[in-house]
């Protein structure tokens, strides 16, 4: 029904025709109009005056004493909802006096029920003075009435109600009636006056909770009160932060105190009822913040440890989604100890909702595992996020989330690392994903490799991107390859892109494909920044010149893509002659610079390095040994190795006779080479050298 958007283009008259139709003939409808008009009614109190919202309530009343009870239920939520948009008068005179009346034993239990809900509604009109003047007394007597539906709907407004009224009042009158309820023998009436006391811890002050409602608290731990033990739960870590501090000095024995607390979780964590497993889960992080991190190891990890590889897949997802804010709690140490093994636990799940909660977060999670020697835990961890990736390959929006972490991954993971695993797999997504993974792909895979602090392995894996990219035949690779360069633009120097980048894509310019040129436009203001006079005026002009060829392209949105760029372009030029005019240095300069003398920094490392192998090589090289003798053909004789004793022949005369004739026949060859050498000296080139 479109009655709201009929009576604002309408206007006033209109709605006066409306409402007169509504009062002259809905009592005599059909139940299902009757029903059906109640139902779309509210949505026009908005738009109605004061006058218009007063000609209504007797209509409403009428139709409250219908016969018909699924009518007279309905425009009971009418009335109501109509409350908040009724004039300030009527509401304390006539509806008030109206409300007190269906208060009355003798009516139903409907009009009783319908009595709560108008109290609720009417002390968001009034201040506290006028609602203790008027009809507090009466709101209080009927927290005792002898139907439960009618206590259940009074405990469910003493929220309103004590907010209304303000903090002294609520505790001298409304307390004590609260308290009561939560002792009522229904348990629909427990449950109702435990939310609303949940709700108003916020509201009640500390030493007024810590007197009046820990006592409370601490008797349900030790003795669980069935009709509210579901509730209970729900609710634990939300009582137990709120009621019980233990940083500050208390009254009662805290070791007690927190082996019962300990106890009673242990026993919902492990409770054999799945939904009770869920709030337990839901609660970890709040009952491990009240009872402190040290107190993890002893009282909650076994707890722990049983909800994290629960059989109930909604538990693990409340596990994951709060598996970050544990590792906050607990600190890195202990997360190393007691989270790693879960964490890697939970990687592996295949629950979607599980990966996709324990996702979200994983850069806190990671971050806590970085402690001293964690090269490790983190290469321990690795594979498992491989494998947590292959889990999520089929659902793009993960991924994403996923990749968008890969941009803390250089804190924990090693240059090796980085190459071999994580880069390898963001080529593969760069190559493969929908659009929204490749531009987080995109994104990532230059941080990642910036971060190698290699400028060979840099060039390297940029020109192999180069080759798979630019220069590939389908033109979806060619526009995944400018997703790539905004990124290199903002990582890497301006030198490090015209060396490596710029012509590959310039040269897209020329795309066969408009879809590619179009794309190439939008990068043409960042290429206009990374070049500068008057070093790289040649380029300036390529610049100028692809442009203006493209502002008269045969497609129409390339054409109208370059001409955009090209007023971007004359803007940056302005803005960069004012910089020089003025001598002004841009923070893009600077950080320019920055980054050219890091890249400086590694290829002088990397020199340095290859310096430092060859020396260690050469001085590792074992010098060739002669196997004929020394360049005279004389053979030397080894030397005596320092500190040992040769062993002597038997026969020393003999070996004596046998080295005389050895040496002998030595200096009789050599006398021999060197006439040889003088006769084959004297040829026809030489004669003048040798005669002199």
């Amino acid at each position: 029904m479109q009655l709201p958007t009929l009576l604002k283009i309408n206007g006033k008259q209109a709605t006066d025709s409306i409402l007169n139709l509504f009062l002259d003939t809905l009592w005599k409808e059909s139940p299902d109009i009757q029903i059906l008009i109640g139902k779309y009614i509210p949505d026009i109190f908005p738009l109605l005056s004061d006058e218009q919202m007063a000609s209504l309530f007797p209509m409403i009343k009428n139709m409250i004493s219908l016969k018909n009870k699924t009518v007279s239920a309905e425009w009971r939520i009418v009335l109501v909802m109509s409350i908040q948009y009724m004039p300030i008068d009527l509401v304390k005179g006539e509806i008030l006096q109206y409300c007190l009346s269906k208060g009355s034993y003798t009516e139903s239990v409907q009009n009783r029920v319908m009595c709560c809900q108008l109290f609720g509604a009417i002390a968001t009109r009034f201040d506290g003075p006028t609602i203790v003047n008027t009809f507090l007394d009466k709101a209080i007597t009927m927290c005792q009435d002898t139907e439960y539906t009618v206590r259940k709907c009074m405990a469910e407004q003493l929220l309103i109600i004590c907010q209304a009224i303000g903090l002294a009042k609520a505790k001298e009158t409304v307390a004590k009636e609260l308290f009561e309820l939560l002792e009522d023998e229904t348990k629909e009436v427990k449950n109702a006056a435990f939310q609303t006391l949940v709700n108003l811890l916020d509201f009640f002050d500390h030493n007024y909770r810590k007197k009046q409602l820990l006592p409370y608290f601490l008797q349900w731990i030790n003795s669980p009160p069935k009709d509210i033990y579901q509730i209970f739960v729900t609710h634990f870590g939300e009582f137990l932060w709120k009621l019980v501090n233990f940083t500050e000095e208390e009254d009662i024995n805290n070791e007690e105190t927190i082996s019962a607390i300990a106890t009673f979780f242990r026993d919902a964590a492990n409770n054999s009822d799945p939904v009770l497993r869920q709030r337990s889960a839901y609660n970890f992080p709040a009952v491990l913040k009240t009872l402190g991190a040290k107190r993890y190891p002893v009282h909650l990890h076994n707890a722990y440890k049983s909800l994290c590889e629960d059989q109930d897949p909604q538990t693990r997802k409340k596990i994951a989604a709060g598996f970050h804010e544990v590792c906050m709690i607990i600190g890195k140490e202990k997360s190393v100890v007691f989270l790693k093994d879960l964490f890697i636990k939970l990687l592996q799940d295949t629950n979607e909702e599980v990966q996709k909660n324990l996702g979200e977060h994983m850069d806190i999670i990671l971050a806590h595992f970085n402690v001293k020697k964690s090269a490790q835990i983190y290469k321990q961890i690795l594979p498992y996020l491989i494998q947590y990736e292959s889990n999520i390959k089929k659902n793009w929006r993960r991924l994403e989330t996923f990749y968008g972490h890969f941009i803390h991954f250089p804190n924990y993971f090693t240059p090796q690392q980085l190459k071999d695993t994580c880069i390898t797999m963001l080529r593969k997504q760069l190559k493969i994903g929908v659009i929204p993974v490749k531009k987080q792909t995109a994104k990532a895979i230059v941080f990642l490799i910036r971060n190698l602090a290699s400028n060979s392995q840099q060039v390297e894996i940029f020109k192999s991107l180069i080759d798979e990219f630019a220069k590939s035949k389908s033109y979806w690779d060619r526009l995944t390859f400018l997703m790539l360069v905004p990124h290199v633009i903002d990582k890497f120097s301006r030198r490090f892109f015209k060396q490596i980048f710029f012509e590959h894509v310039i040269a897209l310019a020329k795309d066969p494909v408009p879809n590619v040129r179009m794309k190439f436009c939008t990068i043409l203001p960042l290429l206009k920044r990374v070049l500068k006079p008057p070093g790289d005026v040649e380029l300036l002009a390529l610049v100028k010149e692809h442009t203006s060829y493209l502002t008269l392209d045969s497609d129409v949105d390339v054409m109208e893509a370059a001409k955009e760029a090209q007023n971007q372009l004359r803007k940056i030029e302005t803005e960069m002659n004012r910089e020089h005019q003025l001598n002004k240095i841009s923070p893009d300069d600077r950080n320019d610079k920055l980054k050219e003398e890091e890249e400086n920094a590694w290829i002088e490392a990397e020199k340095e390095a290859e310096k430092s192998k060859k020396k260690k090589d050469k001085d590792s090289e074992i010098p060739p040994q002669p196997k004929n003798g020394t360049k005279n053909g004389t053979t030397k004789p080894p030397k005596k190795p320092a500190g040992k004793f040769e062993r002597k022949p038997q026969n020393s005369k003999q070996s004596n006779n046998l080295l005389k004739k050895k040496q002998s026949v030595e200096k009789f060859e050599k006398r021999g080479r060197g006439r040889s050498n003088s006769n084959s000296k004297k040829t026809p080139t030489t004669s003048g050298i040798t005669k002199k």
